[in-house]
């Protein structure tokens, strides 16, 4: 599950860890990392409490694992005081995509908050992710403090996030929505491939 902290702010290093592992310094965690290529999308969870939020998984076949950018999260946590041991217990999995992320479309088959069918809504919607945040350089930006909007994401010309969280900024009962909405998020990779899923929300 991602986590939600609906804050304002911009990107910070934070450290985020699972609840069975400890901070102290010194303390040694195993790592088992997934590498995973980027060929297909969906959009595994809604939720429409007080706001609109898609829960966004980007998957495939396994990928060769990538020395620098594990090397880069190794850092991470030795910067924190915390040894990274080879074996052992496992304590994190540590998922990453290596193929950048060039653009996000979001777009609705009916009118939305006074934009036509078919209208670029991305400009609407943050978002917010768990996962390491690399920028295409493979430099290890951080972890999310709080959501961002998509523009400020993409200006980081990131690698794909192997999940992530899109909120829409407006509260639910501000939409003035009666019916179904089928929303489409597209995810446009730098090789120019797309990565599409589609949703019908019900108001």
């Amino acid at each position: 599950m991602v986590f939600i902290k609906q804050l304002k702010g911009t990107l910070i290093i934070v450290s985020i860890l699972l609840s069975s592992c400890t901070e102290s310094p010194g303390y040694g965690i195993s790592l088992d990392f997934d590498s995973q290529k980027c060929d297909s999308m969906r959009i595994s969870d809604i939720k429409g409490f007080s706001s609109i939020q898609f829960i966004i998984d980007i998957f495939g076949e396994s990928a060769l694992r990538d020395a620098e950018m594990e090397a880069e999260i190794e850092a991470y946590y030795n910067r924190l005081g915390i040894v990274v041991v080879k074996g052992g217990s496992v304590c994190e999995r540590v998922s990453y995509r290596t193929e950048k992320c060039k653009e996000i479309s979001i777009v609705a088959n009916r009118s939305f908050l006074d934009r036509l069918p078919g209208s670029e809504l991305s400009t609407l919607f943050t978002v917010n992710s768990r996962d390491f945040l690399f920028a295409g350089s493979k430099m290890l930006i951080g972890r999310f403090h709080s959501s961002i909007p998509i523009s400020e994401f993409l200006s980081y010309y990131p690698m794909a996030l192997p999940s992530m969280m899109i909120e829409l900024g407006v509260p639910q009962k501000e939409l003035n929505i009666v019916g179904d909405v089928d929303i489409t998020i597209c995810v446009t990779l730098e090789s120019g491939v797309e990565l599409k899923d589609t949703v019908t929300m019900v108001f």
